[in-house]
């Protein structure tokens, strides 16, 4: 199996959006602390699915995408990369109940 990495900013913004969530487990943590929290769980998850398509949920408003590292790069240094990459995708704010749109699908 390849190797899966992550970004440095992916995991910044998880760990922001993480900490700015109401009631909020680590919000009140040292940073550090909350980071090997998000890291730990991200790593759980992605041990427990390891032939996942698609997106895998991982916290409240956070979800991993499991890419070919460096597909949003260019260049030929990165054709020759066999590692993974995770990308991380947040939802910023919550559903309003009182505020819906109908959708005709």
């Amino acid at each position: 199996m390849s190797q899966i990495v992550i970004s440095e900013p992916d995991i910044t913004a998880a760990v922001a959006h993480l900490r700015m969530m109401p009631f909020s487990p680590t919000a009140s943590m040292p940073v550090e602390w909350s980071r090997k929290r998000f890291l730990d769980t991200l790593t759980a998850t992605l041990k427990a699915n390891p032939n996942a398509k698609g997106t895998l949920p991982v916290a409240p408003g956070v979800w991993a995408l499991v890419q070919p590292f460096g597909v949003d790069l260019v260049g030929p240094a990165f054709d020759q990369d066999v590692r993974r990459q995770v990308w991380v995708l947040l939802r910023s704010v919550g559903t309003d109940p009182d505020r819906v749109e109908t959708l005709t699908v």
